[in-house]
Order: C-alpha cells, then sequence, then structure tokens
C-alpha cells in the first residue's frame, strides 16, 4: 500500500515541477498577450496510421487521457528514461 502513496506523491512532486517549469518559461518567453496554447500536427505514414492509431487508443483508453494529455505524458516518461540513463 505504501508503494501507491509514494507514487501518488512522486507523480503529485512531478507534476508540480513541470507545471511550474512551463509557468516559468512561458512568463519569461513570452509578453502576456501572447500566452496562447500551442498547437502541432502529428502525420502518419500510410503504412503506420492504423496500427498506432489502434495503439494510441488502447492507451487513451487505458489511462483515461484524451490524445494530448497522452501525447504529453509519453514524451515526459521518454526524456526521464533518457535523462536518466
Amino acid at each position: 500500500m505504501s508503494n501507491v502513496s509514494e507514487d501518488a506523491s512522486y507523480r503529485e512532486k512531478l507534476f508540480q515541477h513541470y507545471y511550474l517549469s512551463i509557468q516559468l518559461h512561458t512568463m519569461t518567453t513570452f509578453p502576456t498577450s501572447l500566452n496562447k496554447q500551442v498547437k502541432k500536427n502529428v502525420s502518419y505514414g500510410q503504412s503506420e496510421v492504423e496500427r498506432l492509431t489502434k495503439k494510441e487508443q488502447y492507451l487513451m483508453n487505458r489511462f483515461r487521457w484524451n490524445y494530448s494529455q497522452l501525447h504529453k505524458n509519453l514524451v515526459e516518461d521518454r526524456y526521464d528514461l533518457v535523462e536518466a540513463a
């Protein structure tokens, strides 16, 4: 049971760290009037569409995330793995 609470505590600290980092970056990089969402597109090759869409849907259902949350969490997780190595 302690692993669950430790995991939740770790995720909360991680969330606070990234949230603060994003806030500080936004405040120091852009004027207040330009603080809007940045939207990016993802392109899939014809041979990737079906395979990757199924995997995205599975992960979104599994974790109850939308597409944006899925992408951001997977980027954060992979970054943490690379930095830990």
